[in-house]
C-alpha cells in the first residue's frame, strides 16, 4: 500500500514544450513594415548616399565663392 501511494504521490515532470516555430507570414509582415518606413528602397541607398555627397559639396563650393574665399580661375 505505502508503494502505491509513493508512486501516486510522487510527481512527474511536465513533458518539454518545443518552442513555437517563428511564422513566416509575422516575419514578411515585419519586413514589409520596415520597407515602407525606410525613406529610400535598399538598392537605391548608394544613389542616395552618392547624391547627398554631391550636393553637401556643390552647397559648401556655393558658399565658398560666395564669401570670396573660392578658387577664382
Amino acid at each position: 500500500m505505502a508503494a502505491l501511494a509513493a508512486t501516486l504521490l510522487m510527481e512527474t515532470p511536465p513533458p518539454a514544450v518545443p518552442p513555437a516555430a517563428a511564422d513566416p507570414d509575422h516575419a514578411l509582415l515585419v519586413d514589409v513594415e520596415r520597407s515602407v518606413r525606410r525613406q529610400v528602397p535598399r538598392a537605391l541607398e548608394p544613389a542616395a548616399l552618392l547624391t547627398a555627397e554631391l550636393s553637401e559639396a556643390a552647397d559648401t563650393t556655393i558658399k565658398k565663392q560666395q564669401t570670396g574665399k573660392g578658387e577664382r580661375r
